[in-house]
């Protein structure tokens, strides 16, 4: 019976669904249908009864959310009171002091004491000591039979890791500029190359380890205003981008080359190497100093000398190749030197940089 002012108790609407449930199943018994007949016919039943559950738990989620934001909040507004960071102290003090007993504990079946002196948990399969053993003799073995560049296309990871990296065997790769934007409409000769770095924010910057024939001295807005001087003729200039913006702007024309590993990290600063006309014939030293070291031809060629450092001088012929549009010699610094020549009577641009491994 309903209770006084007509409405039901929750016990009295539980008790009331329960009776038409029982008188439902019974209906169902006497009509004699299957069960896949009365699954269907309560399908609806079900249907809304399953989504009732679901707005249930959507609702409890969303009030433990609640709770643990106004948790947070807070802890975060207690934090700046003083006796919450005496107890924040304390406690710390107390799980210290825990810690330090526990792995006393743990000291016979785990020697962890050993840890103290690792550099890194993850050992880098391409690290070297800081302080690597000097060059030997038995270093020159490697380059003592070597008269030329081997020139890959398709190279993978393993194959320039093991072959080539590891052995300090320099390479030319052929094929790893093809998605360059510097190879795309327009290309990115000098004169793009100039129009580049003319932006107010890049001509104010001054370049590092700057050497041409055009008297200029860590002035980036004279050196671009000389190049693209038509009276000026047959110059050569090239510069390391120290400026994290101006590096940033030429990273914009070039990638990662694919068969790099992924243990080799890439310098912020970059390289620019240009030329016109120029015809001289002294090879410049391109003084770039780092674990790894790749050069890329944009335009025109290049002519590279590689030579092996002391005491492999007297060991080890040089080698001696052109670099063409797109591709990129690629060597490391431990072994050997590079110096270059620009191509005579063209217009040349070239773009270098270098990795490192920790």
């Amino acid at each position: 019976m309903p209770s006084e002012g007509g409405r039901q108790t929750e016990a009295e609407s539980l008790a009331a669904l329960d009776q038409d449930l029982l008188s439902l199943h019974q209906y169902c018994s006497q009509s004699n249908l299957s069960p896949e007949e009365v699954r269907e016919a309560l399908r609806p039943l079900v249907s809304a009864v399953q989504w009732s559950g679901t707005i249930d738990t959507a609702r409890s989620v969303t009030r433990c959310i609640v709770a643990v934001l106004l948790i947070c909040a807070a802890v975060i507004l207690l934090m700046g009171t003083t006796p919450f960071q005496e107890v924040a102290t304390s406690v710390g003090q107390q799980a210290h002091t825990y810690a330090r007993i526990a792995m006393v504990k743990v000291l016979p079946y785990w020697d962890w004491s050993t840890l103290c002196d690792l550099r890194c948990l993850i050992e880098n399969p391409l690290y070297q000591n800081p302080n690597p053993p000097e060059r030997s003799a038995d270093n020159c073995h490697t380059c003592e039979s070597m008269s030329e560049l081997d020139r890959l296309s398709n190279v993978s990871v393993a194959a320039f890791t093991e072959n080539y990296m590891r052995l300090d065997r320099p390479i030319i790769v052929t094929d790893a500029t093809k998605s360059w934007p510097a190879f795309g409409e327009p290309a990115f000769d000098r004169h793009r190359l100039v129009e580049m770095f003319k932006d107010d924010k890049l001509a104010d910057s001054h370049p590092c380890e700057l050497l041409t024939n055009l008297m200029v001295r860590r002035n980036m807005k004279l050196l671009l205003d000389k190049m693209s001087n038509p009276v000026i003729k047959k110059w050569f200039a090239h510069w390391e981008n120290c400026d994290k913006m101006v590096a940033k702007a030429l990273r914009t024309m070039y990638r990662r080359p694919y068969f790099l590993p992924t243990t080799v990290d890439t310098t912020e600063s970059n390289w620019v190497l240009v030329s016109s006309n120029y015809t001289g014939s002294v090879y410049k030293m391109l003084p770039v100093v780092n674990d790894l070291v790749w050069m890329a031809q944009v335009q025109g060629t290049s002519l590279v000398r590689l030579a092996a450092r002391d005491p492999c001088t007297t060991v080890c012929p040089e080698i001696v190749d052109t670099l063409r549009p797109g591709e990129i010699l690629v060597f490391t610094d431990f072994m050997w030197m590079m110096d270059y020549m620009p191509g005579h009577g063209t217009d040349n641009v070239a773009i270098g940089t270098a990795g490192f491994w920790e």
